[in-house]
């Protein structure tokens, strides 16, 4: 991943025995330790897309 170069990853959160609904959140944790929250959408499928843009080196 690039410095500054936005990038996205898919979590799948789908269960085995298709019950209920989750909550997915990104906490990263930057080189100099800062703590950095990542936008995460719902794909409404079980599935949630993180995306983050590292601008740290």
């Amino acid at each position: 991943v690039f410095l500054e170069s936005p990038t996205e990853f898919t979590v799948d959160a789908k269960s085995v025995t298709g019950s209920g609904a989750g909550h997915v959140e990104c906490l990263l944790t930057s080189p100099s330790g800062r703590i950095v929250r990542c936008p995460v959408k719902n794909m409404s499928d079980g599935t949630y897309q993180v995306q983050y843009a590292p601008y740290e080196q």
